[in-house]
């Protein structure tokens, strides 16, 4: 494996090695050394068997796409505000331009925060509901009217500004 061999010779010493970025199997001729690609996450030295591919995982901190050879394994640094972990294929994503100081995340997590965002909003709006329910019942225990309309919603009102 790993070698390129001429149709209907049998001798290896006839045989070229594979190329970098590719895969190449027992019994691959000149006319198929490029039918296999390096695969995405990985990166392909010369003589890339399919047993060795999986040795050459891509770095962290880079990305590596399909055909990501040897030589070119430090090539695709992993942009601002990605994360690339070992393995980490190419991915349309990582030519999203991003604004300064921002992250990337898929649309499920954004679904996710988005959610926790929700619940801690609304966590707090009762908490500042039961607060003035507690000052209008201590107005009242007090003998004194109840806060006027525009007072409470002064109050509700508190809740947006935190967040």
């Amino acid at each position: 494996g790993g070698r390129v061999c001429p149709v209907r010779t049998g001798n290896v010493s006839q045989g070229t090695v594979c190329p970098e970025g590719y895969v190449c199997a027992e019994g691959t001729t000149p006319d198929s050394q490029t039918s296999t690609k390096c695969y995405d996450g990985f990166f392909c030295n010369f003589a890339t068997t399919p047993e060795t591919v999986y040795e050459s995982l891509c770095l962290a901190g880079f990305y590596c796409g399909e055909l990501t050879t040897y030589s070119n394994r430090y090539k695709f640094r992993c942009p601002g505000g990605f994360y690339c972990p070992t393995g980490t294929g190419f991915k349309k994503d990582l030519n999203r331009l991003l604004m300064q100081d921002s992250v990337f995340i898929d649309q499920g997590s954004f679904y996710l925060v988005q959610k926790l965002a929700q619940y801690c909003v609304r966590q707090r709006m009762m908490e500042i509901q039961k607060e003035v329910m507690a000052m209008q019942a201590n107005l009242e225990t007090a003998g004194l009217p109840p806060m006027e309309m525009r007072e409470v919603e002064s109050y509700l009102d508190v809740w947006y500004k935190e967040f």
